[in-house]
């Protein structure tokens, strides 16, 4: 009983299997026919038929040459996106120094500072208290590569009255903005605006992406903006 049990489904399987390569032979001639490719000859058996035994390299190079256009079509906009997404981390990460060093000026009772630079074409940035003998720390914007982001001099409007870096922000204890620093930056009158420091990609044009850090109180909030607002 159960041997002729397993013959009478292992029949079914087979036959389900034969049906299946029918179909599937069938879908391809109609695949080749339509692209030109030549359609199988009147009384040809699926064995007999050497269309059945592969693709061609016909066949072959129309689908790699469609690969390319749509590789050539979608490579420059990955890529922009991707170098966008790094720009949009190094400024967040920018945003997270200031307010560190914010931070530790109220937690020390002591003035503190972010400092930002360019070395050696890499942006860089360190947060340590101001007058520090220290050896400087500075650490990149990015994770591995800093060299893809740049400070844009032209829309950064903060002062680059820093000892050892090119920008910085001070704050004083209860992390407010430090009243030296404030005066070395000149806010127009009236504005709220006490300074910014705008980064950009290092290959963009000065009509692409930038996103800033801009200082928007005395009290020493701070913000990030992006594109026209950081002009």
């Amino acid at each position: 009983m159960i041997h002729q049990y397993q013959n009478q489904h292992q029949g079914r399987y087979q036959a389900c299997d034969r049906v299946l390569a029918q179909k599937l032979i069938g879908i391809r001639r109609s695949w080749r026919s339509g692209f030109g490719f030549g359609a199988p000859t009147t009384g040809s058996q699926p064995g007999n038929d050497r269309s059945d035994r592969g693709f061609t390299i016909i066949e072959v190079l129309v689908v790699m040459v469609m690969i390319g256009i749509l590789s050539a079509i979608a490579a420059p906009g990955w890529l922009t996106f991707v170098s966008n997404q790094r720009l949009k981390l190094a400024s967040n990460q920018a945003l997270l120094a200031a307010r560190e060093a914010q931070f530790k000026s109220k937690q020390q009772h002591r003035t503190w500072q972010v400092s930002f630079r360019e070395s050696d074409g890499a942006t860089q940035y360190w947060v340590h208290p101001e007058g520090t003998n220290a050896s400087p720390v500075w650490q990149g914007l990015l994770e591995g590569d800093s060299t893809e982001i740049r400070i844009d001099p032209a829309t950064s409007t903060l002062s680059a009255k820093c000892d050892i870096a090119d920008y910085c922000i001070k704050f004083e204890d209860r992390g407010i903005l430090d009243s030296k620093w404030i005066e070395d930056q000149k806010p127009a009158s009236g504005d709220n605006v006490v300074g910014r420091i705008t980064f950009q990609r290092r290959d963009a044009t000065n009509d692409e992406q930038r996103r800033c850090l801009v200082v928007t109180s005395l009290l020493g909030s701070i913000q990030l903006n992006r594109d026209d607002d950081c002009s």
